[in-house]
């Protein structure tokens, strides 16, 4: 039985994600659909590529995963399809999946719509009417390359922390749901350059000496560092908001600095 995972900036207000449900179940009945996420920031591209990319391994191999988030609407975009790592990833041609797959190897397609049936009239609902049906055709078992022919996508790259003079810098990229600030530092990056040094974080006006193993390890209101189950640095406040209460934003720096040999 197929699975599809949907990740989208629809929201759950409005009926757009149960349409898409319902559309994606009326072409492929046995498909099991799961929600990632519909509250994906309108046209946020960024985070959409963030959000799929921390959970998707955690699917069984030859998931298909809907990535319905376009700052062009799907106006005058391709469609594609990924496969990375044995999973599918279909998206228009807007650079979120290269954000994906980061610089690892993978295949692309751009689907030929003739092979494809479209559902609906014109592009307006494009993630319903172009993405659900190549979808249904990959969970009906049709193979990729017979959808399109094989292209290079748009290459789209994080920004990379830098590490110059004894200081990591990176920045924040996500602020989850919790108010918790996600930063581009990651654990096995930090583990290399900390060594046996002792170190101090920065970030606006707070300062930081350890990083954490749990939310508990700081008092009602205290502020922490810890990795993240996807293995990114994170800044927190316990049972608080760290956005809020310390004005975090995305794009804001972090600075890590180091002392000692």
């Amino acid at each position: 039985m197929a699975i599809i995972t949907l990740t989208t900036d629809l929201g759950t207000r409005d009926h757009y994600a149960a349409s898409l449900k319902g559309t994606l179940l009326g072409l492929s009945p046995k498909v099991t659909l799961v929600d990632i996420s519909h509250d994906i920031s309108n046209f946020n591209t960024l985070e959409a590529a963030f959000i799929l990319k921390s959970v998707f391994h955690k699917f069984p191999q030859g998931t298909i995963h809907i990535i319905g988030v376009d700052p062009e609407g799907g106006r005058h975009q391709r469609m594609l399809v990924m496969k990375f790592r044995e999973h599918y990833f279909i998206a228009p041609d807007n650079g979120v999946l290269s954000l994906v797959r980061e610089d690892a190897q993978s295949e692309v397609i751009a689907v030929d719509l003739d092979k494809v049936k479209a559902i609906g009239v014109g592009p307006s609902f494009w993630v319903q009417n172009l993405m659900a049906p190549i979808a249904a055709e990959l969970a009906e078992g049709t193979e990729m390359h017979n959808l399109g022919e094989e292209i290079v996508i748009k290459e789209f790259l994080w920004g990379a922390p830098s590490y110059t003079n004894n200081t990591l810098r990176g920045v924040i990229v996500h602020l989850d749901h919790f108010g918790n600030a996600i930063t581009n530092i990651r654990k096995a990056q930090f583990m290399e350059i900390k060594g046996d040094r002792s170190f101090q974080i920065f970030v606006r006006n707070l300062r930081l000496q350890r990083i954490v193993s749990a939310y508990g390890d700081v008092g009602k209101g205290g502020e922490l560092a810890i990795f993240s189950d996807n293995g990114h640095l994170e800044i927190a406040i316990r049972e608080g908001s760290a956005a809020q209460l310390l004005g975090l934003q995305v794009q804001d720096m972090l600075t890590i600095e180091f002392y000692g040999e």
